[in-house]
């Protein structure tokens, strides 16, 4: 007899500690997701039969009702945090859970959710110093654009490449050290909002240091150059004729592609940028021989064209 009370008092704690699935002193209501949509989010049949046995056994209940719902089980853990973003917006105790969840559960006999990992969040870091413009800087950024645009008319002080042009400069060249602590894009914005200030700024620089003759620095793009330079050499061709073509030797330049613009948008990669100028510099001194009184008008151009960058 005592054997026995023995026996059914374990058996009965041995149920109680398998009935885990309680909240509050109340069996955990669970739903799941079985609709018939494109979503992917479904539970197949069987595995929600297998499931619900599960459930019950360990003092869980299934209900018919999402809205009755303690948990809301989908198919995989894509699916719960996609279908969890419903109950995110607003204060709730229902929480989306994968298939899984039921049997992480079981595993450590205990009901238990299991934050989320931590990521990283879009945005300046909290904690991060921000560092304001200061004036010194203002006269810098001027300075530099009077030297690489000194003309506002040809355009390219609101544009991306003169900014990343800086900010790759920065990274490289200590004399460059004072834009480091801005990115390319705060570079840009703060003179498109300081446009008017900044033009003066720069008008006064290049009162101080014009531009040089040769045009030591200056950013050789401008608006309508290519479109200028095609209507030119049709003019030239329609006037030299064919007689000229047949007549004339062949020249280096013959077999060269026309030199490419630079691009709007530096690469990141700065030295991919400096062997392409020193690249274009190298075909303009093999074609100097045809022009012997360009030659110094060459080296200028070399020095010229690698300051620049």
């Amino acid at each position: 007899m005592a054997r026995t009370a023995q026996l059914q008092s374990t058996s009965s704690e041995r149920d109680a500690s398998e009935q885990f699935f309680v909240k509050d002193g109340s069996s955990v209501k669970f739903w799941f997701y079985q609709r018939d949509d494109e979503e992917g989010y479904a539970i197949s049949q069987t595995s929600a039969q297998a499931l619900a046995r599960k459930i019950r056994r360990h003092g869980g209940t299934v209900v018919d009702d999402e809205e009755d719902a303690d948990v809301v089980l989908v198919k995989d853990d894509y699916a719960a945090k996609a279908y969890g973003l419903r109950y995110s917006g607003y204060p709730n105790s229902t929480y989306v859970e994968p298939t899984g969840f039921v049997t992480k559960c079981i595993n450590k006999r205990e009901y238990e959710h299991t934050p989320q990992p931590l990521q990283g969040m879009p945005g300046r870091p909290g904690g991060r110093i921000r560092h304001e413009f200061t004036g010194m800087e203002d006269e810098q950024l001027a300075v530099f654009l009077a030297c690489r645009l000194p003309d506002k008319e040809q355009g390219g002080r609101t544009g991306n490449s003169i900014y990343q042009q800086l900010t790759l400069l920065a990274a490289r060249y200590p004399e460059y050290s004072w834009a480091r602590q801005h990115t390319w894009q705060s570079w840009r914005e703060r003179y498109k909002k300081n446009s008017l200030r900044f033009d003066k700024l720069i008008e006064a620089a290049l009162v101080i240091n014009p531009t040089p003759l040769d045009q030591k620095g200056v950013d050789r793009r401008r608006r309508g150059a290519r479109r200028e330079a095609s209507v030119e050499h049709d003019e030239d061709e329609e006037h030299d004729g064919d007689a000229h073509a047949a007549n004339r030797a062949p020249s280096p330049q013959d077999n060269e592609d026309e030199d490419e613009d630079p691009p709007d948008v530096w690469d990141s990669d700065f030295e991919r940028v400096i062997d392409q100028d020193e690249a274009r510099v190298d075909a303009e001194l093999r074609t100097s021989d045809a022009s012997p009184s360009q030659g110094s008008q060459l080296e200028d151009d070399e020095v010229g064209g690698l300051e620049s960058l």
